[in-house]
């Protein structure tokens, strides 16, 4: 093993011809690399062209946004898609949609049907290459009316039609 800050040669890649190995994280190189490949967080991004600072920032540049011109801020170097604080967001909402699930099937619930309903909107979006998703007639948490998750209650719909019929009835 290598200990940080020594040098040692080694035979390269393809070429087989020697090179210098320098400890990752001593090299300016690796360094480099790692700022080359941060992300961007998607809904930092959001955020930031919503705050009056990233308004006034494609303002003053007389263009909108692009790549290289967002602050630091937005950056991470996670290995998720999202910022440590928006991932753990994201799993925390879909949790707590599963259990708002869970909390609207009654034990009677035919637990099989309901997945033939959702095997049904995977083979219609992979026949038709359009994507669909399962619709809850009556919603689960609807202004008026609250509905269940039971089979009789769902439909395969397109997910612009879900869209647009959001959370009514």
């Amino acid at each position: 093993m290598i200990e940080k800050g020594t040098e040692a040669v080694g035979l390269g890649g393809l070429t087989g011809q020697p090179h210098l190995f320098v400890e990752p994280e001593t090299s300016p190189a690796h360094r480099n690399n790692m700022i080359a490949h941060r992300r961007i967080c998607p809904d930092c991004l959001s955020a930031y062209k919503r705050s009056v600072g990233g308004r006034q920032a494609a303002l003053k540049r007389g263009h909108p946004w692009g790549r290289g011109a967002w602050p630091a801020a937005i950056y991470h170097a996670e290995p998720t898609r999202k910022c440590r604080k928006h991932h753990m967001q994201s799993l925390s909402d879909s949790s707590a949609r599963r259990a708002g699930l869970a909390r609207a099937t009654p034990k009677w619930a035919d637990r099989a049907a309901i997945k033939v309903v959702y095997d049904q909107c995977a083979e219609t979006t992979q026949r038709t290459g359009i994507r669909h998703e399962v619709d809850h007639i009556v919603p689960l948490k609807g202004k008026r009316v609250c509905g269940l998750h039971v089979h009789w209650n769902l439909r395969v719909i397109t997910r612009a039609e879900n869209g647009a019929k959001s959370n009514r009835y």
